[in-house]
């Protein structure tokens, strides 16, 4: 799974944009990787487009488990060459890091925060001794973005940034009607852990009382920070985008057949596949339609349940899981992202299909409400299972019966790609470093 900005991609970031002093910073990304997605992805490609601007040295963890990240990005850099401005360094794990660092999922996360903040403590010792040899201009800690763990760089003695920063937000109540009962306890159980560490967790706020940036990922986040912590701060993306274009080969939906909808994650309930089912059970007649579901998960069997028992399943195909290209493969293929999701960062499925020229449906909150406009999408408010149902049902209905809207919106959607750009969200975080040092400067 190949997802990653190569020596040539980011000369060309250099050569587009204007000149700004190189400076030296010092960048944690616990996962960085050139192979692979979610936060793996969010660190590798904003280290390399950052590269562009300044002198990068990512702070990263070599392997977690099996996943040996160190292996990928020299095998990485053996086919494309060194990234210049880019220097990696890896901090070893510590004892709980390796211990907890297994897995994150459900019931388990507590133990894998354990890890993970046993290894930023690591980074911190490692990182002043990089201090002590170089000293740097900046230090951002960039991820894992939940707002629960920010890290130890804020206290090396040095301007710092923090960001873009998620998890703040709660999945909505009103929805869990849609859960199974282990979800439903799962999710009540992180809502009031979430409403706890947002209020009384000390070292977030530490960090952002020195931070002298943060970045948030939606307008939960924003909320956090700036009416419980009384930090200012700004809305990023956190995920960026590869713009590709339409393929040239595919038909663009025009009402000659039926429209191509794609739903694409992991079967689990914060993604909530049941309101599109509900919502494909919804569509009037007169809506042709065809859908493709990528993914898999501990909902597999209820939701083809539920498409058989709604009488769907003879227009629907499900891939189960594939690799990251064939994913990509499908979704070119389709007319239409339909994102149901309640809880997410921004999603690097928004993103990827903006950039194939695919308008996005999905529910106006967390990031998604910022990725996408009227201009790219449908933005769905989630006031209840019956709205969003209602809402996702009419999105689809007017897409598939008006081909001009549906073209503003395709065209609309690689626009906002190019906005939304990795290299776009590397600039504006290089010139939130220059306001940063300036604004330190003043102040000495």
């Amino acid at each position: 799974m190949l997802n990653a900005l190569t020596q040539k991609s980011v000369s060309q970031i250099r050569l587009s944009h204007p000149k700004m002093p190189r400076r030296r910073v010092l960048l944690s990304a616990f996962v960085a990787s050139a192979q692979g997605g979610s936060e793996v992805a969010i660190g590798w490609n904003l280290a390399c487009a950052l590269a562009a601007f300044h002198d990068i040295t990512l702070l990263c963890t070599p392997y977690i488990g099996v996943e040996n990240f160190r292996k990928r990005n020299e095998a990485f850099f053996d086919k494309h060459g060194p990234i210049p401005g880019l220097s990696l360094h890896y901090v070893e794990p510590p004892l709980l890091s390796r211990w907890f660092q297994q897995g994150h999922m459900g019931l388990r996360k507590p133990l894998y925060y354990i890890g993970y903040a046993s290894w930023q403590r690591a980074a911190l010792r490692q990182a002043r001794i990089l201090h002590q040899q170089k000293s740097f201009d900046i230090v951002h800690h960039l991820n894992i973005t939940g707002f629960r763990e920010p890290g130890y760089l804020w206290l090396l003695d040095t301007p710092f940034v923090w960001g873009p920063i998620g998890g703040a937000a709660d999945f909505p109540a009103r929805y869990f009607p849609l859960l199974s009962v282990q979800d439903q306890f799962q999710y009540r159980l992180r809502n009031a852990l979430n409403r706890w560490q947002r209020t009384l967790a000390v070292r977030p706020r530490q960090a952002a009382k020195r931070a002298g940036k943060i970045w948030t990922i939606g307008p939960e986040n924003q909320r956090m920070v700036t009416q419980q912590w009384g930090v200012s701060a700004e809305m990023l993306c956190e995920s960026g985008a590869s713009p590709v274009g339409i393929d040239q080969q595919k038909t663009i939906y025009n009402r000659q057949r039926p429209i191509h909808l794609i739903w694409s994650g992991l079967f689990v309930g914060r993604k909530a596949l049941p309101l599109f089912l509900r919502a494909l059970a919804g569509l009037p007649d007169s809506v042709s339609w065809q859908a493709t579901i990528i993914g898999d998960g501990p909902g597999r069997d209820s939701s083809q349940a539920l498409a058989s028992e709604l009488n769907l399943q003879s227009r629907i195909r499900w891939t189960g899981s594939l690799y990251h290209t064939d994913a990509l493969h499908e979704l070119g293929l389709g007319d239409v992202l339909i994102f149901t999701s309640l809880q997410e960062g921004t999603p690097v499925t928004l993103l990827e299909a903006l950039s194939r020229g695919l308008p996005v449906v999905c529910h106006n909150t967390c990031g998604m409400g910022v990725a996408i406009t009227p201009n790219c999408g449908i933005l769905i408010q989630p006031d209840t299972i019956e709205s969003s149902i209602r809402g996702f049902a009419q999105a689809i209905t007017r897409l598939a019966s008006d081909p001009e809207y549906f073209r503003r919106l395709s065209q609309g959607a690689l626009k906002r790609a190019e906005e939304l750009s990795w290299d776009r969200i590397a600039q504006e975080m290089a010139y939130g470093y220059e306001q940063v040092i300036a604004k330190t400067g003043e102040m000495r």
